[in-house]
């Protein structure tokens, strides 16, 4: 099932009948299947997005990850830089206290 998902992403589309003539005929694609491992959905949060001293801030994969189900990575990225983006512009303009 596996050879035949990559197969796949590589164009080829072989059937039942003769996926042995493909492996043999298709040198350029021949691979070995080396160990498959279990995916368990998980997701990985920062405890803290600025340092101590205020001079480093996490955003987007830096500060999290998500798994790829839903669509949160990305979104989650762009809801970084556009939060940083307004804080910084207010913290720049003296608009606002460092404990923005």
């Amino acid at each position: 099932k596996v050879r035949g998902m990559i197969w796949a992403g590589l164009g080829i589309h072989p059937t039942n009948d003769n996926i042995a003539s493909a492996i043999n005929s298709n040198d350029e694609y021949r691979f070995d299947i080396l160990s498959l491992r279990p995916w368990t959905m998980s997701s990985l949060v920062a405890q803290k997005y600025v340092n101590d001293s205020n001079t480093v801030v996490l955003a987007g994969d830096a500060a999290h990850a998500f798994p790829p189900a839903g669509g949160f990575g990305m979104n989650t990225g762009l809801q970084d830089a556009h939060n940083l983006a307004w804080r910084l512009t207010l913290l720049l303009k003296s608009e606002a206290s460092s404990s923005l």
